[in-house]
């Protein structure tokens, strides 16, 4: 089974759908994938930006990462950041972020265990 690749890239209060294709065709974006036995078991989807008037330094962005179940624990999303964290700093970020749900504590919990700290809180109104 196949699945099209399609995330929410968010640049300041802009959100923007992007397909597989235009990111792996973008060369601000990095899409590596783990696979074992000729399946992708994990996958990271990650973009950098440059500094602007904005932003005062270049910074990078984990958008999605995702581990099957089965393959938790087995250091698959460790390697997938630890490849994150190294192509940034190649690009020359200075920050790297990721989002995750407060709710989420095994994600939060192992974000942090890469570094991450928590550095803002976003409010919601459902109506």
């Amino acid at each position: 089974m196949q699945h099209a690749i399609t995330c929410a890239i968010r640049r300041g209060r802009k959100r923007t759908v992007r397909t597989g294709a235009d990111l792996i065709a973008d060369p601000n974006a990095l899409i590596p994938v783990a696979a074992a036995r000729e399946a992708v078991v994990g996958h990271l989807i990650a973009t950098s930006a440059a500094a602007s008037a904005m932003w005062i330094a270049p910074r990078a962005e984990i958008v999605s990462t995702f581990v099957c179940a089965s393959w938790r624990g087995k250091a698959v999303g460790s390697r997938l950041v630890t490849g994150f964290i190294d192509w940034a700093k190649d690009r020359g970020a200075l920050r790297l972020t990721v989002s995750t749900y407060d709710s989420n504590t095994d994600a939060v919990r192992f974000y942090r265990r890469h570094g991450f700290v928590p550095l803002s809180l976003d409010l919601a109104l459902d109506l």
